[in-house]
Formats: C-alpha cells, structure tokens, sequence
C-alpha cells in the first residue's frame, strides 16, 4: 500500500508541479534521496513547496548514487540540493554519501 501511495502522491504532486511557472530571480534546486533509500514522500512535499514558492526544480527521485547526483547537480547549475533521508542507520552509508555529495 505505501508504495501505491507513494506513486499515486507522485503522479498527483507532479501534476501540481507542472502548473506552476518558475520565477524568473528564484534560483534552481535540486531534489533526491541517496543510495538506499526509496522514501520520497517528504522530498516531493519539499519539491512542491519550492515550486509554490517559484523555484526552478531539478527532480532527481529516490535512489541516486551520490557521485552521480554530484555531477548531475553541477551539471544542471542547481543552487542547493534538498536531500531527503527517513533513516540513519549505525553503519550505514548516509554520513559517506554526504562526503561524497559535499566533494562534488
């Protein structure tokens, strides 16, 4: 059900999304979650709102490799990146992935 939801909320936020238009002095952000995580639901909410507020997004989605993600960012001339986590688990690759991100 949670990710028949999470698809569901995905289609509807994006729909939203594309009626807005981006102002033209707001700078553009990026939005994912890194590795592992699948969680969206907040990173779409976070999409939305920038979006509302006239933001240019660069919507990565859930599961992007962080040195990926750092060279897309760079690519797309994004002015922040939104990272969405649910879990920071003892051992897990959270804290490695920011490094990563943070280097690029």
């Amino acid at each position: 059900d949670e990710h028949r939801l999470s698809a569901k909320a995905r289609d509807v936020v994006t729909a939203a999304i594309v009626g807005l238009a981006p102002a033209a002095h707001r700078p553009s952000l990026a939005f994912a979650t890194l590795g592992d995580e699948r969680h969206e639901l907040g990173l779409l909410a976070g999409a939305f709102i920038a979006a509302s507020l006239g933001h240019r997004l660069v919507y990565f989605g859930a599961g992007m490799p962080a040195r990926a993600l750092a060279v897309d960012v760079a690519s797309a001339r994004a002015a922040l990146v939104v990272i969405s986590a649910v879990h920071n688990l003892p051992g897990g690759s959270l804290q490695e992935d920011l490094l990563h991100l943070d280097r690029g």
